[in-house]
């Protein structure tokens, strides 16, 4: 892993867990609320690997396509606008990130690279403005892949114009860790702000 200060010249965030902390599980509630346990068990209901949210993540449907899929599927009797409440309804603040970000913003370059959808990237924009400061942020609906696919990775350098061996990635999935440092970048698993903060203390970041 890169961990020399000469090394590194930007530092490339994921978003949920990382800058923003998140919980689904209510989310879920609601939208298996009709489904018996041994259905939600199937693999064509799984949350995260559900094929209407991969596509949606990828930007391969609209978020009015995405809302009509996710009622027919979750038997939702839902508009568009109630359903963007709830589908965006699951983020909340991480305390000590908008100082730690702004602190690295005055030293490197700074990037974003998250696994999103239109609908997430608009509503944590807005509610936590601060993330704003970081320009030309890389995500899945528009690159057209998730982690850990090479491509995205790639794509979070160039948008740091900044070659991948001198990139520092910060993720809270191990395997998104992983595929980072298999194109060449730094990278280290979030577990919360302070333990960031040392090791960016550590490389004089």
């Amino acid at each position: 892993m890169t961990d020399k200060l000469n090394d590194i010249r930007a530092v490339i965030f994921d978003l949920g867990r990382v800058l923003v902390n998140m919980d689904s599980e209510p989310l879920k509630e609601k939208l298996f609320k009709n489904f018996k346990a041994d259905d939600i068990q199937k693999p064509e209901h799984r949350f995260l690997n559900n094929p209407i949210m991969v596509s949606f993540n990828c930007g391969r449907l609209s978020p009015e396509d995405f809302h009509h899929r996710v009622r027919n599927t979750y038997h939702l009797d839902m508009n568009f606008q109630a359903f963007k409440a709830l589908w965006c309804d699951i983020f909340y603040t991480m305390e000590g990130m908008e100082e730690l970000v702004g602190r690295v913003c005055k030293k490197v370059p700074v990037g974003l690279l998250s696994d999103t959808d239109p609908l997430h990237l608009d509503y944590i924009r807005t509610k936590w403005p601060w993330i704003n400061q970081i320009k030309n942020p890389t995500v899945s609906y528009e690159v057209g892949v998730m982690k850990p696919d090479a491509a995205i990775y790639l794509a979070a350098a160039e948008n740091v114009a900044t070659d991948p061996r001198h990139c520092l990635f910060i993720d809270d999935l191990q395997a998104n860790v992983e595929g980072a440092r298999a194109v060449g970048m730094g990278a280290i698993r979030f577990e919360n702000p302070e333990q960031l903060a040392k090791h960016l203390d550590s490389i004089g970041l």
